[in-house]
């Protein structure tokens, strides 16, 4: 079976028994899945996971308010930006770039990023490359963040990997700090840093 990089979102194409992929046998999915994770955790330096539950963020951010201001999201970001400079920090890393996905959300994830590197430029401390943003099916990164991003939530909301979905645990491997993100590194850090 071929290597595919699918967005989490997609992974509903897999529910049965009306998903576009519900015909492929448990076996099929393990067998791509794996494919999938032996790939990603090959190639990612990190990642970082940060999920801002909807209805707890509306309850301090009412629609009525702050439509357009902020959203779930872009505060999902900024968190990660806070975190990953940390992380970058305290192991070397260099400049982090970061890759977005085209959404309705872009111009206010590009706003948390540019506070954020004004706060690094006011410190000294610069952590954050660029901030590019591009569609998902053209970017395997952001597929593969998107992906980790779903086994992380899924592991979080303690639903199983059963259905052909087990190698998906292999994505969730994370030392939880008392902040809550769920952050992992590989055996080896290889290529350029990515935020997944």
């Amino acid at each position: 079976m071929g290597t595919t990089i699918l967005r989490g979102s997609e992974l509903r194409e897999f529910g049965r028994p009306h998903g576009r992929l519900a015909y492929l046998t448990n076996e099929q999915r393990q067998a791509l899945f794996s494919d999938l994770v032996r790939l990603i955790n090959r190639h990612k330096l990190h990642g970082l996971t940060a999920g801002v539950e909807n209805l707890e963020f509306q309850q301090f951010f009412p629609a009525e308010r702050f439509r357009g201001l902020i959203g779930a999201p872009p505060l999902a970001f900024l968190w990660c930006m806070i975190l990953n400079h940390g992380i970058v920090h305290d192991h070397d890393l260099g400049a982090m770039d970061y890759l977005g996905d085209k959404s309705q959300f872009r111009a206010q994830i590009n706003d948390a990023y540019e506070f954020w590197k004004s706060y690094e430029a006011r410190t000294g401390a610069v952590h954050s490359g660029k901030l590019v943003f591009q569609r998902a099916p053209e970017q395997g990164e952001l597929q593969a963040a998107d992906l980790v991003a779903w086994a992380n939530r899924r592991k979080q909301l303690g639903e199983p990997f059963d259905e052909g979905f087990q190698p998906l645990d292999l994505l969730t491997r994370y030392v939880e700090s008392d902040y809550k993100p769920i952050i992992h590194f590989p055996s080896e850090g290889r290529m350029k840093p990515v935020l997944l």
